[in-house]
């Protein structure tokens, strides 16, 4: 019995480790989900301006302008190749998240599984006992009904 209550405190301990787990890997995939969209804005943002802003070929296009439009352009390249750094980072922790949440769920499975073999089994036992005595009291029973009927 004793192991019964042990097992059950693993098993709600283990439940307890992989609800903390899923709820960090669902804060995770969020933080993906984000980041993902702040590389896409931000893409997105390169491509507009470069569609709206004047190209290398006009008139009106002087030095002081192509020098901001590069230097602009260029911190916008590093923000977005640091962007798909952090998306690349992030989506690696998610997906370790992801291993440590499934380890977490097979254990408590496996325990759950134990606990429900081990139920069974005392269960049978307790069948077995009631029956073994089912029989031992038919048995005297019986002997008491011969001894009376000989008397």
């Amino acid at each position: 019995m004793k192991n019964m209550q042990t097992l059950a405190l693993l098993i709600d301990r283990a439940e307890s480790e992989r609800d903390k787990q899923q709820q960090r890997t669902q804060a995770l995939h969020q933080t993906v989900c984000e980041s993902r969209g702040m590389l896409s804005r931000l893409e997105g943002f390169r491509s507009e301006f470069i569609t709206r802003s004047p190209g290398t070929d006009g008139p009106s296009v002087d030095a002081t302008h192509l020098d901001s439009r590069a230097s602009f352009l260029g911190a916008l390249g590093n923000a977005i190749g640091s962007q798909r750094s952090v998306c690349a980072e992030r989506a690696r922790a998610e997906t370790a998240a992801n291993a440590q949440l499934a380890e977490q769920q097979r254990r408590l499975l496996a325990l759950q599984a134990l606990h429900s073999r081990r139920t069974h089994a005392e269960m049978a036992m307790q069948i077995r006992r009631d029956q073994h005595e089912s029989d031992a009291w038919a048995a005297r029973a019986s002997r008491t009904t011969v001894a009376r009927k000989s008397t």
